[in-house]
């Protein structure tokens, strides 16, 4: 176990230096599209060092592999599998993506981008928001006393099914109704929400990456990461899901729940090769 984790975190280490050197010269030449190395690169006064700037990026990519994109990916996995025509849509905006390029918008055209902020929506994995602190003086709201230094839970969960809004405030549960206009049918799986209508047009899709001022900023990265990973699995092998598992249900398919970070119980799925020639050519690809 311990030479596999050695042998990937070479591998990561030295694609990331890769990637450093590339944003380098192009941020040199002025050509380097936006992103957060860039900007810093931008930004900083003073040259900042390689290990300094190698942590920073690190960090970006893998602060969210242990928590929200494992399961939020397993989930989205279940249900590629499960679900042929959500896969046939979202394998076919794969192929309109490639074909397009650029004319093709990734936010607003593409099924299988529509897809991920859905898995996200739906089976959010923090049902509650990490905890925040009331600052600043008491207050009342909606006729509730909340004294100063008062510990926050936001059920995101709720929030993200359009009914109620539930904060834990010291051991009080207090029930909030909150817009049931925010989503369109919330119960309902359906990806195309992000396509068109008023929820295309949010900046926030939902709440799974928090509320506030102090929510993840990570949202889009995250995103753009799942996207990748379902791109590349999608492109190259059509899923099928094992007999009797086809259930993917947000509270009563959750392998424990009681976990802070929900995962879907297990199940197994089958992949079958589309194009062997392509795979080959993909695998052999040097990143």
């Amino acid at each position: 176990m311990f030479k596999e984790a050695a042998a990937v975190a070479k591998y990561r280490s030295a694609r990331l230096t890769s990637l450093l050197d590339r944003i380098r010269l192009l941020h040199h030449e002025g050509t380097a599209d936006p992103c957060a190395v860039a900007t810093i690169l931008q930004e900083s006064r003073e040259d900042i060092p390689e290990d300094s700037l190698t942590s920073v990026a690190n960090s970006m990519v893998s602060s969210g592999l242990d928590s929200h994109m494992p399961n939020t990916l397993l989930w989205g996995l279940g249900i590629l599998a499960a679900r042929k025509d959500i896969q046939d849509k979202a394998y076919e905006s794969i192929l309109r993506q490639d074909k397009l390029g650029d004319a093709m918008s990734l936010e607003r055209d593409n099924y299988l981008f529509a897809f991920v902020k859905e898995i996200g929506r739906y089976f959010n994995t923090f049902r509650l928001a990490l905890a925040r602190e009331t600052i600043g003086k008491d207050l009342v709201w909606r006729g509730h006393y909340i004294p100063e230094g008062t510990t926050v839970y936001c059920n995101t969960h709720a929030m993200n099914r359009g009914r109620i809004v539930d904060l834990l405030l010291l051991g009080w549960l207090l029930n909030i109704i909150t817009d049931t206009k925010r989503f369109s049918n919330p119960d309902e799986f359906r990806p195309e929400r992000y396509m068109s209508g008023p929820e295309a047009e949010r900046n926030m899709p939902h709440y799974g990456f928090g509320v506030g001022r102090r929510n993840c900023p990570a949202i889009n990265l995250v995103q753009k990461e799942l996207y990748a990973i379902y791109k590349n699995i999608l492109f190259n092998w059509s899923l099928s899901i094992h007999d009797g598992e086809e259930e993917f249900d947000a509270i009563r398919g959750c392998a424990d729940g009681l976990e802070f970070n929900q995962a879907p119980k297990a199940y197994r799925i089958r992949l079958q090769v589309r194009d062997q020639q392509k795979l080959d050519a993909y695998l052999n690809t040097q990143f």
